[in-house]
């Protein structure tokens, strides 16, 4: 039987391409990320870089005009 390949997907958080990982609504985040994220404390310095990538959730959902009332 032949092995079916999964396809790759590029994570919102590393901005690499990778096969395994996770669709949250629109957006993939691939497990070694996800991982990262859970284990990161609002006091790490990584903890704002998160968040910011995370946004990007929210900007494939939400018109650009959305997005910036929100930003406010």
């Amino acid at each position: 039987m032949e092995q079916q390949q999964k396809e790759k997907r590029i994570c919102i958080i590393c901005e690499k391409e990778k096969q395994e990982g996770y669709m949250i609504l629109h957006s993939f985040i691939c497990t070694e990320c996800e991982q990262q994220l859970i284990q990161t404390e609002p006091a790490d310095p990584h903890y704002q870089f998160y968040v910011k990538q995370l946004k990007k959730i929210e900007q494939v959902l939400l018109p650009e005009s959305e997005v910036l009332k929100s930003q406010k």
